[in-house]
């Protein structure tokens, strides 16, 4: 059935879509957890509903119209000062509910259908158009540079700013180069997963990897793995009982978040004498 499956084109693409979200989008998630970016990461979200209705509103393609206003967003958050500030935090707080806000006045001045906004909050996967596909495994492939070049001093940041910033790290233009990646990996996961359930690929993956790994690297490495893993086991349990591939993906993630700390538990008992 897989392999008739993937005769069509529409369900390939999706296919190859959704191995690109989970392979690249568990890296910017593990910084969006050690910089305290996760409100960033809701802000982003709602930014990317905002930029999808002003798509569909001006005939748009989703994922260069999602990608351009979340890297705004990202730029106006990233640029007031570290994420652990009181002035950040508000920030993202009124860039949420402002963008949610002109996101429903538009749905209601222009006549569109709350189900035509259902893809950006469930996904949609099998609707990626050639262009659209181009565009994500582009950002992929920028995500994936960027931290086989970047990681070390990203781990030195989240281990200790100042440190960082003597051993010759370019501090601020690090982090803020980590939050337009978050922008990227949330334009990728909206138009695969959907927004309620970007952390199923975001966040989900690098807290499973955090319960197995035994380095920085080992953590980069593990949570990449399950992140193709939970794509996998996501699309091929959406095909089997005709499920939304988001909402698959996300509890495939789950579940192996739950075996990993369950194995990290039997592991620490294990040494206990």
């Amino acid at each position: 059935m897989l392999r008739e499956a993937l005769s069509y084109p529409p369900i390939l693409r999706g296919l190859v879509a959704l191995a690109v979200a989970g392979l690249t989008m568990p890296l910017p998630g593990i910084f969006v957890l050690q910089l305290n970016m996760v409100p960033l990461r809701f802000t982003l979200m709602h930014t990317g509903i905002l930029a999808g209705v002003l798509a569909l509103v001006l005939g748009l393609p989703a994922v260069p119209a999602v990608l351009c206003l979340a890297l705004v967003a990202a730029l106006a958050v990233g640029l007031t000062g570290r994420f652990d500030s009181r002035r950040t935090s508000n920030l993202t707080v009124v860039l949420m509910v402002v963008t949610t806000a002109v996101a429903f006045a538009l749905m209601s001045r222009t006549g569109i259908q709350a189900k035509d906004v259902l893809g950006l909050l469930w996904g949609d996967l099998y609707a990626i158009r050639p262009a659209d596909l181009a565009v994500l495994a582009g950002l992929g492939g920028l995500i994936i540079a960027f931290f086989a070049v970047f990681y070390r001093r990203a781990v030195a940041l989240v281990f200790d700013r100042d440190m960082a910033a003597g051993l010759g790290v370019a501090v601020r233009p690090l982090e803020l180069a980590i939050v337009l990646l978050c922008a990227a990996a949330v334009a990728v996961g909206l138009r695969v997963t959907g927004a309620l359930l970007l952390d199923g690929l975001l966040l989900l993956p690098p807290l499973a990897a955090a319960r197995l790994a035994r380095s920085a690297r080992a953590h980069a490495l593990i949570a990449c793995a399950v992140g193709l893993a939970s794509a996998a086991a996501g699309f091929t349990l959406s095909l089997a009982f005709d499920l939304p591939a988001g909402a698959t993906t996300a509890l495939a993630a789950a579940a192996i978040w739950l075996a990993a700390s369950g194995i990290s538990r039997a592991a620490a008992s294990r040494k206990k004498p």
